[in-house]
Parts: C-alpha cells; structure tokens; sequence
C-alpha cells in the first residue's frame, strides 16, 4: 500500500511543477556538390551551401582541415588534401551559432592515375588529371600602385588561383598592417571567401594554433592518443593541441578528475594572452612581478595577473583608456593579431 502511495504522490508532485527540458538545436546538414572522381591529383575543393555564415568542418584525408565559414549566401568551398592511390571518405558537416553540429554528409574520392586514366578511356572528352602549375611571364612584382596584373599562361579551361592578401573586410581597419602581416606568414588565414572577420571571436582551439604557427612549434610530432576527451584524434585541431599541451603552452581544465580543454569555447583575453607568451617562450610567471598592473585586474583573485602585468610592462598590451584589461572578455581576431605581431618584434629586440 505504502509504494502505490508514494507513486501517486510523485505523480501529483511532477504534474505540479511541470520540468521545461532546453534542447540545443541541430544545424541543418549542409547540401554538397557531387565532387569529381576519380581523380589524379594532391587536392581538390569540395563546394556546397549551408545556412550563411555556419562553421563548415570537412575531416578524412591526410591532413588535419580547419573549419571555415560560409560567405553571405550561403556557400563554401574548402580545400582537402588526398591519400594518393587510394579511396578518400570525406564527412562534411556544419554549425550554426550555438546550435549542435549537423549531421555529417559523406562523400568518397578516388585518387589514382590508372583509375583516371580507365575513367577517361571510357568517357571520350573527360578530364579528372590536375592541371600542370601555371607559369608567370614575372615572378617578382614591384609596383606602386594597389592592383597590378599577372600574366602568363597555364592549360585551357583550367582556373588559376592565387594566395595573394587581399581580405576585403579590413580595409582601414586599424588592425589591418598587423593582419596582412600574420597573413603573409601563413599564421592567419581567412574564411576562405575573401573574408578576415577581424572582430569576430577567437576560439580556444584556433589561439593554439596561431600561437604555435607564429613561434615556429613543430606538430609533426604531436601524440595521436588524445590527452582530452573532447579533441578526439581527427579533429582538425588535435596536433596543435597536443602539442601545445606536450611543452606546457595548455593544460585544459580539471573537471571532476577529469581534464576537458573546450576547443569550440571563446578563449579569453587573459587565456590568449597566456598561451601567446608561453608560445613565445620568454616568461617566467614565477619571477614575474605584477606592480603596476592593470587597474581591474588583482593579483590574488585574477590567475592570468602575471601574464598581464608582464604584456603591460614590455608595451605588448594597452587594455582600454580606462586603465582596465578585462580579462574574462572574449577576444577578437585583431587583436590577437596586434598582440602577436608585438609579440614577434618585441622578441627581435630581446635577441
């Protein structure tokens, strides 16, 4: 008698408060063009569309593929690399912002030169082999003008792309010198679209791999065995990651015994600003003093004070006119581009 009771007054208690379950809400899984194969080639651009400005991730083939964003209407093209002679499965998968990523669209590639050469035999007027490179009548370019002509001549039909900087958001942008700087370098890229976002965020696996790119790290050597459960080993920033955490540069956070590191998550001003010196090399927090800090930021209740007190010294930071630093804010992808290309030059005078 006693448990039939209890169940009705569990049922009276639950229909009492009713429970209001939040689901996140999946992205729409992203339409993809049926790519060309086989083919006898390093690499090819796989194109699609998904919702404007979703995050495109595209995993398999040799090489680690980071995410890019798709332009205002929608559609993105991502470059892969491929397993030569072999078949190569691609997963294709997007994400709005917060909301989960979508369902995965595979598609499968096949690089080899006796299957193209098969292929071709039986489709009269087909061609799935690689262009040879194109040759430029000048490959060295002074000019004093803001747009210039290359000339030369490559195989018919075929498009000649370029890797020239010319992101067409940061023009006057008062971080553009420090962005086209890092862009030269190959330390930043773009969104593939001809887009920098100069003031969009930065995410925790992103400042890793600047940080790493920018100091001249090796990844090659990076552990294949996951050092936290939520980079698993094909994400595209896993070498970085572990390689940053191989040499001290991030450690993660301590969640119940177990270590996360949040790679999707904004990284922080004080987290950038930590992972950009440790990537640096050339700070000790132990000897660091933090006089004269910033006026928000305490040496006791702020971990990052030392980093910070250490940026502000050496003029590597200003903070806001205010005298503040603000270092649980999200940061911007030109200021760490300011931040680093400081960084760099203020390493040459250390020398």
């Amino acid at each position: 008698m006693r448990k039939f009771f209890f169940l009705f007054l569990l049922l009276t208690v639950s229909t009492s408060f009713p429970i209001v379950l939040s689901l996140a809400k999946s992205t729409t899984a992203p339409t993809v063009d049926t790519p060309l194969s086989p083919v006898d080639a390093d690499n090819i651009i796989i194109t699609g569309s998904t919702t404007p400005g979703a995050k495109v991730f595209a995993t398999g083939g040799p090489y680690s593929i980071a995410p890019i964003t798709a332009d205002a209407n929608g559609n993105f093209a991502v470059t892969v690399a491929l397993a030569q002679e072999n078949t190569n499965i691609f997963l294709i998968q997007a994400q709005e912002s917060a909301s989960e990523l979508s369902e995965a669209v595979q598609i499968e590639i096949v690089e080899g030169k006796a299957a193209v050469e098969s292929y071709e035999a039986a489709n009269p007027g087909a061609d799935h082999t690689a262009p040879a490179a194109a040759i430029f009548s000048n490959t060295t370019i002074t000019a004093t003008t803001s747009t210039y002509t290359l000339t030369g001549t490559g195989e018919a039909g075929a498009k000649v792309l370029n890797n020239l900087v010319a992101f067409t958001d940061i023009s006057g942008h008062w971080a553009e010198t420090a962005i086209n700087a890092l862009s030269e370098e190959g330390v930043v890229s773009g969104y593939g679209n001809g887009l920098f976002g100069p003031n969009d965020p930065v995410t925790r696996a992103q400042i890793v791999k600047i940080a790493l790119k920018a100091f001249g790290h090796d990844t090659s050597s990076a552990s294949l065995t996951p050092s936290f459960p939520d980079v698993p080993s094909t994400d595209w920033s896993s070498p970085y990651i572990e390689a940053a955490n191989a040499i001290g540069i991030v450690s993660g956070y301590d969640e119940n015994g177990t270590k996360t590191f949040k790679p999707s998550n904004n990284v922080t001003r004080g987290e950038a600003l930590k992972i950009i010196l440790l990537g640096a090399g050339f700070i000790d927090t132990a000897s660091a003093t933090t006089d004269g800090n910033f006026t928000d930021v305490d040496s006791v209740t702020n971990w990052y004070a030392p980093y910070a007190a250490f940026a502000k010294k050496a003029g590597l930071v200003s903070g806001y006119d205010d005298g503040t630093f603000h270092g649980d804010k999200s940061i911007t992808r030109a200021e760490v581009c300011v931040i680093v290309g400081k960084v760099v030059d203020y390493m040459s005078t250390q020398e």
